[in-house]
């Protein structure tokens, strides 16, 4: 199945034509994004314990890595479930 779009001058005839199904292209394009969303919560989580480390003796500081660090697993966690979750609809539409 090829998409066709209307290019700027409508009306004459002019079409861009994409060769990957319209499913193909959600998918890559998901995909990228939770590869980028997954390196950025690995990123914070590793922020997170620097942060702990450097805090030392400080409470407050202890407790706003944790909290850091408890952030940027709930996030990975969401980044995986909605990974998972793009498979399945995938398996489910190809």
């Amino acid at each position: 199945m090829s998409v066709a779009l209307p290019a700027s001058g409508a009306g004459h005839g002019h079409y861009f034509k994409f060769d990957k199904d319209v499913v193909l292209v959600f998918t890559e394009a998901t995909e990228f994004l939770l590869r980028i969303a997954g390196g950025l919560a690995l990123l914070v989580l590793i922020f997170g314990g620097i942060y702990y480390m450097v805090s030392g003796s400080n409470p407050d500081g202890q407790n706003k890595a944790k909290k850091i660090i408890t952030y940027a697993v709930f996030g990975l966690a969401i980044v995986l479930i909605s990974y998972a979750v793009i498979a399945a609809i995938e398996s489910f539409t190809v």
